[in-house]
């Protein structure tokens, strides 16, 4: 009944669209880690992150008592494995009914599997970008395609051995290197026992400087041909995915993303009911925020943030918003959900 009232309340607050919120934001995306094990083609961390550590239990402790979200994502400008107190993390708050996920590159998975499963952990996405190991090595950096897979064979395993409830998907930023693998890795996703698959088109608004690595000869046509492909590959192995909704959007994501023509026409809602907290303990309306200058707000030993989201910037932000602005370069970089895809769109 809590949660049902908790929801209900951020849906009316994300409709109103206040300046300064009424109720805490029900989702928190919160960095473990700040350091990464991996330099991605579609990735500047090594150049953005020049302190890079990780966060302990008692720092997120005190965050999440004082905001209590109903949703958590784990993971931020960093590889969340790499923090040692992620599993205890997970287990506090799904003890306490929190929904979580988190995203790693699967590097340390075998080593954290069964405690990843131990702390019941909703779902696990493993980014992994390639169905073919030269594919991976040109974008991931290193040459550990056969580790990850086989990182993910013995989550698997472990996960059906023990029937645990946590779910596994697999996802790849669609790239010109693997632009023609997209059925493949589809395929190669459901060998491995994922539930699901999910494609995401690079964003170069974020990459300037390689951005034409990451696209080279690629066009929407060619996109739209793999994305048919794929969709046929999808049915025929029946394996869950966001594919209807890349096809009926890929002109708009190719327009936003790759010729970086801004669409202003999606309004953004995700800081009425969300908010980013870096392993520092900075604010960010979301993890687009990241490696943005604009500070919304520090909080020092977790004592201010049931405040953080009422801050004069984060009001600023929400009523700029409002009038349909797109106050920061980072919005400028984003194709936000509308009310129905947060409300109705499967979640995968």
């Amino acid at each position: 009944m809590v949660n049902s009232t908790q929801k209900i309340g951020s849906l009316v607050q994300t409709l109103l669209r206040p300046d300064r919120l009424f109720l805490s934001p029900i989702h928190m995306q919160y960095e473990p880690s700040s350091r990464c094990n991996q330099n991605c083609l579609h990735c500047e961390h090594n150049k953005n992150r020049k302190y890079p550590r990780d966060a302990t239990f008692d720092e997120f402790k005190r965050f999440y008592d004082l905001l209590k979200p109903l949703y958590i994502t784990l993971n931020g400008y960093g590889e969340p494995l790499m923090c040692r107190d992620l599993p205890r993390i997970i287990g506090y708050a799904r003890d306490k009914g929190t929904q979580v996920n988190t995203t790693t590159n699967g590097i340390l998975l075998k080593k954290y599997a069964q405690q990843l499963l131990d702390s019941e952990l909703n779902l696990l996405n493993v980014s992994l970008d390639a169905a073919r190991e030269e594919t991976y090595s040109r974008i991931r950096g290193l040459k550990l395609f056969y580790k990850i897979v086989e990182n993910i064979k013995y989550f698997n395993r472990l996960r059906m051995e023990g029937k645990a409830s946590t779910l596994l998907r697999l996802s790849i930023v669609v790239q010109q290197s693997n632009l023609n693998e997209l059925a493949e890795f589809s395929e190669l996703s459901k060998e491995l026992g994922a539930d699901s698959v999910i494609f995401q088109l690079v964003e170069t608004g974020f990459i300037d400087y390689r951005s034409h690595d990451a696209v080279g000869s690629m066009t929407l046509e060619k996109l739209k041909r793999s994305l048919d492909k794929t969709a046929n590959t999808l049915e025929r192995i029946q394996l869950r995915s966001n594919i209807t909704w890349m096809r009926q959007n890929s002109e708009m994501l190719w327009n936003h993303h790759i010729l970086r023509n801004n669409n202003t026409s999606r309004r953004c809602w995700k800081p009425w009911h969300s908010m980013y907290v870096t392993v520092d303990g900075t604010t960010r309306p979301c993890c687009n925020f990241v490696t943005d200058d604009v500070d919304f707000g520090t909080v020092r030993n977790g004592g201010a943030l049931n405040k953080a989201y009422n801050t004069k910037k984060f009001r600023a932000f929400r009523k700029a918003l409002s009038n349909m602005k797109r106050p920061h370069k980072p919005c400028k970089a984003c194709v936000p959900e509308t009310i129905p895809e947060i409300l109705f769109r499967e979640k995968f």
